[in-house]
């Protein structure tokens, strides 16, 4: 009779042998299509833990089995486990290989020069959208399906196929802008000073970044006055500058007289403040006479021949 009762014991531990010791897996990683039994539990036979029990999340994404789908799942697949209360569940997250952003970046522009933008620009991803994953195992790779683009708003989207050619896809989306080059201080330069062009150098920037609100001609800074002191690598604004003063008022300034047949210079004293190209009054010291001229350069103003002194007719 012992012997009998053995006998069975053994048989229904044989016939049951994962039943004690099944166990629920809280974190789950996947890396194929498919959820098996073997991820969502352990201490299960390879066969029956191979089972196929639903689909994967989308690459790079979770799914959450709450513990009513779970004990649903063990109770189809005859495995003796029941969830210890309601709260219990697993989330399950299926990772891939990330495609390099240079891949998609260099993709995404190829087809934008398809679209008509600019050949010189720069792509950037919306952020919920930046990353781009194959399954592990494929080739890192990404090609454009379709692209639209709007040159007003600089947005596009596009379909693309990761990997590339193969018939999974999905949509992203971001912004194209030009670039353009923006003169901007080497190096902290102070209030006051008069630039000159070894003080800067040519910046890279999007041409959506408000530039129209940027000095972006090297030749407009130049010889302009710094307002207030300038920061390396910022861009500078019209209202950072003031035109250079070249003639100071009541110092003597050369006086060239132009239209006749010999080039005259003389001297005389200015009676205002002037930057190149305004027009200051100069007081000719021997006659007492004051004429007005154009200033060409440091201490340097241009009259015209026979000019009429000021306040005369």
């Amino acid at each position: 009779m012992l012997r009998r009762f053995a006998l069975a014991w053994l048989i229904a531990a044989l016939a049951f042998p994962a039943a004690a010791r099944v166990a629920l897996r809280e974190q789950v990683t996947v890396t194929e299509s498919q959820v098996t039994l073997g991820d969502l539990f352990t201490g299960l036979d390879a066969d029956i833990a191979a089972r196929s029990v639903s689909p994967a999340p989308g690459l790079g994404e979770r799914r959450v089995l709450d513990a009513g789908q779970l004990s649903a799942i063990a109770a189809a697949n005859a495995l003796s486990w029941r969830p210890a209360d309601s709260k219990i569940k697993v989330t399950i997250e299926r990772t891939g290989t990330e495609v390099p952003a240079s891949a998609v970046v260099g993709a995404l522009a190829a087809a934008l020069a398809q679209q008509g933008a600019p050949g010189d620009g720069e792509v950037s991803l919306d952020a919920d959208k930046s990353k781009v994953l194959v399954p592990q195992g494929s080739p890192a790779t990404v090609d454009v399906a379709d692209m639209a683009y709007d040159v007003r708003t600089t947005r596009f989207v596009a379909t693309i196929r990761a990997p590339a050619g193969s018939g999974s896809s999905q949509r992203i989306s971001g912004t194209f802008a030009p670039m353009v080059d923006v003169p901007v201080p080497a190096s902290p330069i102070a209030a006051g000073t008069i630039l000159r062009e070894s003080d800067l150098v040519l910046n890279r920037m999007r041409a959506d970044q408000k530039i129209n609100q940027v000095v972006t001609d090297m030749s407009k800074l130049v010889g302009k006055t710094t307002k207030r002191a300038l920061p390396v690598g910022a861009p500078v604004r019209p209202g950072d500058l003031i035109s250079t003063i070249l003639v100071s008022k009541n110092h003597i300034v050369n006086v060239q007289i132009v239209g006749g047949p010999m080039n005259l210079v003389m001297q005389g004293k200015a009676l205002d403040d002037g930057a190149e190209g305004e027009i200051v009054r100069v007081l000719n010291t021997r006659s007492n006479k004051t004429v007005q001229g154009t200033v060409t350069g440091a201490g340097t103003v241009s009259v015209l021949l026979g000019a009429v002194p000021v306040g005369e007719n």
